[in-house]
């Protein structure tokens, strides 16, 4: 969450701690219907638009009063852009087909399975191919393992999980 409030000004991020963490505090979740601060002390908190006066001190601290409110609000934003992602993605598996694979069948593993394998020299891991293969399946070892025929060159583990 931090990450996306100080994204354009990273240097600064220790200065926006404290407002952030009021922002997280004075927002409705949704699980709950209240604030945390509304749950833990059993009142709203008091919030810097309470605290403006017709009459600033001075125009720095008015400026600075204003920054701080649009702070507070832009992180509000974004957290309510953050919640609407986490809602789409919640449902994203829900489309998952199962997989089930019968001896003779071809795959393809994902990177991960090779991770810790050295890049080329040169090559840019952030171009290299997201999935590798095609390897055939030898036989089902359990509900989601399944053991494949590697070339000679290929030290790993035969049996791999499928999910």
């Amino acid at each position: 969450m931090l990450r996306c409030f100080v994204a354009d000004h990273q240097k600064d991020w220790p200065q926006h701690l404290k407002m952030l963490a009021f922002a997280v505090r004075t927002s409705v979740h949704k699980s709950t219907g209240f604030t945390p601060f509304r749950v833990v002390e059993r009142r709203n908190p008091l919030t810097l638009p309470s605290f403006l006066c017709p009459y600033p001190s001075s125009p720095e601290a008015s400026q600075d009063l204003k920054e701080r409110v649009d702070i507070i609000q832009k992180v509000r934003d974004r957290l309510e852009r953050a919640r609407e992602r986490a809602a789409h993605y919640s449902n994203y598996n829900q489309r998952r087909r199962k997989e089930e694979f019968k001896p003779g069948d071809w795959v393809m593993i994902h990177k991960n399975f090779f991770a810790g394998a050295k890049t080329p020299e040169g090559d840019s891991k952030k171009l290299a191919y997201l999935w590798y293969g095609l390897f055939e399946v030898d036989r089902r070892v359990g509900k989601v393992a399944y053991e494949l025929v590697f070339p000679e060159e290929v030290r790993r583990h035969l049996v791999l999980y499928v999910v």
